[in-house]
């Protein structure tokens, strides 16, 4: 329950009694006249204070804080500010009643209505812990550096400066104090004459007090540029054409590592099994031989050897071509061998080798 100009205990909040301080009533001699359009317009006022001092007394919060607002318009005092808030708080706007209280507060200073002043100071102190506040001072930065703050009122470079808390218009007054607002998250957006727009987010949890440099930078930082006069070289006097540039040296490019082939080794393994196949069809042939020399008297032998004799021609044939061919082989290993180590600007060498052998069985 608000104040309310009754004496005698309240409803929902104790023995709480003040008298309507907002000049809502007129003196006895004013009564006795007639009543101007001013007159009417408080005596309105207050009937209206009652009805929603009454409404409070019903936690018809909504109706009451209506009606209140409208009071508010006519005659504003630290009475009608104060349940104004009171009923704000009643319906969960905490940020909004904590700065209705502090409206209250600063009213009820200026008219010495303590009893106002303590009541405010005490619901303030109950909803402080349920609610943030938010200390936002515009800052003006030239080169990164902050080089003039606004604290309370404009400064003369930006009076045209706007500054919005969750899109409400956030007055003069209000920069550099703790501003109660919401628990949660909060946007501030920032736009002046000649700066930059300023925007930035936060989120605050009940209890805090934070303060946020609003940092606006000129949009168009313009510098005079001193440029240094030339003096016009004598007419008469030739100018030497100017030295043309060297052209950079160009990068020297790393040769790869040459890669060892593999031919060599396939060489000298085709050598190795040609030598093989040699000697196998020359024991085929000597056992040829051994079997011609048992079967054969004085020069003649008989026909069932003449077979024997025609395997032995070809083993004989077949053991000489192989012994050649791995004989070459041999020697085209060892000469890409002798190339592959020997010196890099050679690219090719050639290896002949020469090899006879005699066919005859």
């Amino acid at each position: 329950m608000g104040f309310s100009p009754r004496c005698g205990p309240p409803r929902a909040s104790g023995a709480l009694c003040l008298a309507l301080a907002m000049t809502l009533c007129v003196s006895g001699r004013a009564q006795a006249a007639p009543k101007t359009s001013e007159a009417k317009t408080v005596e309105s006022a207050r009937s209206q204070f009652y009805r929603a001092l009454a409404l409070q007394d019903q936690g018809r919060w909504a109706e009451a804080l209506e009606i209140l607002e409208r009071v508010a318009e006519t005659r504003e005092s630290a009475q009608v500010r104060f349940n104004i808030a009171f009923n704000q708080e009643h319906l969960g706007r905490l940020a909004t009643a904590a700065r209705g209280y502090e409206r209250a507060i600063a009213l009820a200073q200026q008219s010495g209505a303590e009893n106002v002043v303590r009541a405010a100071n005490d619901r303030l102190t109950g909803i402080s812990p349920r609610i943030a506040r938010l200390v936002l001072r515009p800052v003006v930065l030239i080169d990164g550096a902050a080089v003039m703050s606004i604290d309370g009122a404009p400064a003369p470079s930006m009076d045209a400066v706007s500054v919005r808390l969750d899109g409400v218009e956030l007055p003069p007054r209000d920069w550099g104090r703790a501003v109660p607002v919401e628990v949660g998250d909060h946007t501030i957006v920032a736009e002046a004459a000649g700066y930059k727009r300023y925007r930035a987010s936060v989120t605050l949890p009940g209890g805090e007090t934070r303060e946020l440099p609003i940092e606006l930078e000129p949009a168009h930082e313009e510098r005079p540029t001193e440029i240094a006069a030339v003096a016009p070289p004598p007419k008469n006097l030739e100018r030497a054409p100017a030295p043309l540039p060297k052209p950079p040296p160009e990068p020297t490019q790393k040769q790869p590592a040459p890669k060892s082939s593999p031919l060599p080794y396939i060489a000298g393994g085709a050598a190795v099994l040609s030598i093989a196949t040699a000697v196998v069809f020359y024991a085929l042939r000597k056992d040829a031989l051994d079997t011609m020399h048992a079967g054969c008297e004085n020069g003649h032998c008989p026909d069932d050897l003449s077979s024997t004799d025609e395997r032995g021609a070809l083993y004989t044939t077949i053991a000489n071509a192989a012994l050649a061919t791995g004989v070459g082989l041999a020697g085209v290993s060892a000469g890409l061998f002798i190339a592959e180590v020997g010196d890099g600007d050679e690219t090719e060498r050639a290896v002949g080798i020469r090899a006879s052998v005699s066919t005859a069985f």
